[in-house]
């Protein structure tokens, strides 16, 4: 499994948290977090989008993987039905899970036609620095439910 954004874990408590929560994955599976360069000197949305996607595909072209992307307009689940989803693409895809979190303005429409699939966080917009914490928090918290760890109340 791994994880790709593009930028710096800033400030440094965001990179703490994603250091922690990345430790407590690798419990259950192979995590690979891929921080991909940031994008500078573009301030228009579009042009950002289009720069971003080209180190995006750059990445993501050079292997095969299941693509999920993050996305506003995605797939929203409970935790509970989060980690079912989660484990039946372990059972059931036969390729590494690529999670994709996008810059400030998120992905354009034809990225998201080539993605495999679209998952929300929430129906609230976060940050994609808050984003990397939330996502990992989310598959700790499937792996545990997932191993009927305590971790998750209900």
């Amino acid at each position: 499994m791994e994880i790709i954004w593009i930028g710096p874990s800033k400030p440094e408590a965001v990179k703490m948290l994603v250091d922690q929560y990345a430790l407590r994955i690798q419990k259950f599976t192979d995590l690979s977090l891929v921080q991909l360069k940031t994008v500078k000197g573009i301030e228009e949305g579009g042009r950002l989008i289009a720069e971003e996607e080209k180190i995006l595909r750059k990445q993501l072209d050079s292997k095969k993987t299941y693509r999920i992307l993050l996305d506003e307009n995605g797939k929203n689940f409970s935790s509970r039905q989060f980690a079912t989803w989660l484990d039946h693409k372990r059972s059931h895809v036969r390729l590494d899970l690529s999670f994709i979190i996008g810059g400030a303005f998120g992905f354009s429409e034809n990225f998201k036609k080539d993605a495999d699939e679209l998952i929300s966080l929430s129906p609230l917009t976060f940050s994609h620095q808050l984003v990397r914490i939330i996502l990992l928090e989310q598959l700790y918290r499937a792996y545990t439910i997932l191993a009927n760890q305590s971790y998750h109340n209900d």
